[in-house]
């Protein structure tokens, strides 16, 4: 067995383009080199019908959400939900010395909310937020003009969800964005050794995938150049979750991260 310090749930949507597959390969290395003593449970799951939206993500973060949550319910240990478009750069279990309640979110230096990268404590406290997540998430996915309303305070899906949440009552703890969710906002504030989660958004994406210059204003050399140092990350075949799983059980690359691949029925 598996000796683990904390827990990292992540989604795998099977027919993702090739771009989030390589990103998902890239991530499990960068939990395997600097995500310490982890357990990691990897669901599959289908793309969702998008109902009333031509926009195919919102119906995609809905089902993620709820994935999250039964993720959460099963929590033995401190557990990270993660979005697959990161890299792992230091053990994440070090976030929950940065709080003392039982949610973390990340927060943007605009004083927006970025729900890429949610730190919860096992227990009723965490598995009753992120029950009240999905009910507002999944009210919100069934009522397009109420969407809209939220999302001129928050864009997306889920974060619309959580504002509204938030501004309800709902207990969090904020996390600064630029340590533990270093997303396009805050790439200034990278810090090579500090920063523990970075979020591959925008003119980053743009410049690993798509051979871009490296943006200015920031050391993005150094964040392109940490995606680039995982091994395989531009040409390791793609493992689906299930394939992760096997290697890890027949002592393959995956074996210190103790994944643990969910049935895509439980998924869904």
């Amino acid at each position: 067995m598996v000796r683990a310090d904390y827990e990292i749930g992540l989604v795998l949507f099977v027919g993702s383009p090739l771009l989030y597959r390589r990103m998902f390969d890239a991530l499990l290395h960068s939990m395997d080199q600097c995500g310490g003593d982890v357990r990691v449970h990897v669901a599959e799951t289908g793309m969702p019908d998008p109902g009333l939206y031509e926009n195919p993500f919102f119906a995609i973060n809905t089902r993620k959400l709820a994935i999250w949550r039964d993720m959460a319910w099963g929590a033995q240990r401190p557990i990270v939900l993660l979005d697959t478009d990161m890299l792992v750069l230091r053990p994440l279990v070090d976030a929950f010395a940065d709080f003392e309640g039982e949610v973390g979110i990340t927060v943007r230096p605009d004083g927006l909310l970025n729900a890429g990268a949610v730190y919860l404590r096992p227990g009723e406290a965490a598995q009753g937020f992120m029950d009240r997540w999905c009910e507002v998430n999944d009210a919100l996915f069934e009522h397009e003009f109420e969407l809209m309303a939220w999302q001129e305070k928050q864009p997306g899906m889920n974060q619309p969800a959580l504002r509204k949440l938030l501004d309800q009552g709902e207990p969090v703890c904020e996390l600064p964005c630029w340590k533990w969710n270093c997303m396009d906002s805050c790439w200034r504030d990278f810090q090579l050794g500090e920063t523990g989660v970075l979020h591959l958004k925008g003119a980053l994406r743009r410049c690993v995938f798509d051979g871009g210059p490296v943006p200015r204003g920031a050391d993005m050399a150094a964040m392109v150049g940490r995606w680039f140092a995982q091994p395989g990350a531009q040409s390791f075949p793609v493992a689906s979750a299930n394939e992760a799983a096997d290697e890890a059980a027949d002592g393959g690359r995956d074996e210190s991260l103790g994944v643990v691949s969910l049935p895509q029925e439980a998924a869904v």
